[in-house]
């Protein structure tokens, strides 16, 4: 090696040198961390939350803060119940890698090995599809949220639809979120025990962690009641979500009691004692970087002590200030969870919020990681907010620069004749465009939203839930509507039914 390299090189691995924390930590002062959740909750106005710590296999903080629903006075409580919407992904793949662990599946096995129906529409790409591809979201096809969410059909159904979906990109060549596909993994490992999905995370987790308060369906007890912000900017309740079915994607309802169970084992994968132990070999696996994640600079701002980001299977890996870090994130109407967990440590948190969307979780678990490990705090909750502020300015005025491309593109107005009626899609099926005032509505499943005219052929959403979408009404060489372009989310177009 030159000189110059050498110098280089030393540079950099100073550079990444972690910043160092006080003692072997994690340090546990109770009341310091209340003060920093109330602090955190009132700035994100967030009506009640619950937190756990955990570390080598003990809880060392469990709390409930503020209300069950606001406005009015019953708190929420440790064994206050919580949907963990996509944090259930890392129950599956740890399911999954149990299976591993008894030979039953394998990560490089053929999904098609399992269920001979699978099928995505590239030919190719579904006959080479792996169990690893499932858990790590790189299969090639966007979201699609909208056809599971408030579907009501069951998991093999909405997996089924895969094979309708135009791919967006090549197969196993980047990282795009994809609940179906993760739910086909579920699938995988209901057909290769004979037993559902719902039953094997009772009998493989649920029942050996004590997770007694745990279920995969929605709960009608003890359940926390679900929040958004309104126009004022005041959190309101909304109906919980209903998971009618089981979702090895989302549907996992659990409490800050139980979760401190179920972080305890994950992290504790990373014990001495553990270190031989096939089971947490494989969970362990989970843990590794898959898929490197973009990195826009949102991320850059939002982890600003972290460089390089990854998806494993149902688990994000980080560093922050020189430590591995591994997290998940999950959002369904109402609520919003977050776990994580410093394998190094032994060290794992989970945060369960009553408000939508909220970034209190985020800001928080950087906060306690920085109170704990005693590192420099930072003020994350304002420089979050001042991020979220920058972000949702640049979404305006995208959306701004679309509508004008797709006026542009589509300049012809809105027939008084001929655009409403029902519309297509080989996947999502029939949706329905109807007259409402000055306006339109949509409808698609249970999902219906107001669309106001933006000019020529084009449609705008009001409110929904996945974004606001633009929606261009398109038209055949005689001038006849034809087709229905959406947006947002869907990415679809929607053919018109005679």
């Amino acid at each position: 090696m030159n000189m110059g390299c050498l110098v280089y090189a030393v540079a950099f691995l100073m550079a990444m040198e972690p910043e160092p924390a006080l003692g072997n930590g994690p340090e546990i002062k109770a009341e310091e961390i209340r003060a920093l959740v109330e602090k955190s909750r009132t700035f994100w106005e967030v009506p009640g939350c619950a937190v756990v710590l955990v570390h080598q296999g003990k809880t060392v903080f469990l709390s409930g803060f503020g209300v069950s629903q606001a406005g009015k006075p019953a708190p929420v409580t440790a064994e206050s119940l919580f949907p963990l919407a996509s944090c259930t992904k890392g129950f599956t793949s740890t399911l999954a890698a149990s299976l591993v662990s008894k030979n039953k599946i394998a990560w490089e096995g053929r999904v098609q090995q399992y269920l001979p129906w699978f099928q995505l529409k590239d030919p190719l790409a579904s006959a080479d599809c792996r169990v690893r591809d499932l858990f790590c979201h790189r299969c090639g096809l966007e979201s699609h949220d909208l056809l599971w969410y408030r579907s009501g059909q069951a998991a093999e159904a909405l997996v089924k639809k895969l094979a309708l979906l135009d791919a967006a990109y090549p197969f196993r060549s980047s990282f795009r979120y994809q609940s179906m596909a993760y739910a086909a993994g579920g699938l995988v490992c209901q057909q290769a025990s004979g037993k559902p999905w719902e039953e094997l995370i009772q009998e493989e987790i649920f029942s050996p962690l004590g997770m007694r308060d745990s279920t995969c369906k929605t709960p009608t007890v003890k359940m926390a009641s679900g929040h958004r912000l309104n126009s004022q900017g005041n959190p309101v309740p909304v109906p919980a979500y209903p998971f009618s079915l089981p979702d090895p994607s989302n549907s996992i309802y659990t409490n800050a009691q139980d979760l401190g169970r179920w972080l305890s084992f994950q992290a504790g994968c990373y014990s001495k004692l553990k270190k031989g132990d096939p089971y947490c070999r494989e969970v362990r696996e989970t843990h590794q970087g898959q898929v490197v994640l973009p990195w826009d600079e949102f991320h850059k701002k939002t982890h600003r002590f972290t460089r390089q980001m990854t998806y494993g299977m149902g688990w994000v890996i980080q560093d922050y200030r020189g430590m591995k870090m591994v997290s998940h994130a999950g959002a369904i109407d109402g609520f919003r969870a977050h776990l994580m967990l410093i394998p190094e440590k032994e060290f794992a948190l989970g945060l369960l919020a009553n408000l939508e969307q909220t970034p209190m979780n985020l800001a928080l678990s950087n906060s306690l990681v920085d109170l704990v490990f005693h590192y420099s705090p930072a003020d994350w909750d304002r420089e979050i907010k001042a991020v979220q502020g920058q972000e949702q300015k640049a979404m305006a005025d995208q959306w701004l620069e679309k509508k004008q491309k797709l006026i542009a593109d589509n300049p012809r107005p809105i027939p008084a004749t001929g655009a409403v009626g029902k519309f297509h899609h080989p996947a999502y099926g029939v949706a329905t465009l109807e007259k409402a005032g000055g306006n339109y509505r949509f409808h698609l499943g249970e999902l219906q939203v107001e669309l106001a005219p933006l000019g020529g052929s084009v449609l705008g959403a009001i409110d929904f839930t996945f974004g606001n979408p633009l929606m261009a009404l398109l038209g055949d060489s005689n001038g006849k509507v034809s087709g229905l372009s959406v947006g947002g989310r869907l990415n679809v177009v929607f053919q018109k039914k005679d």
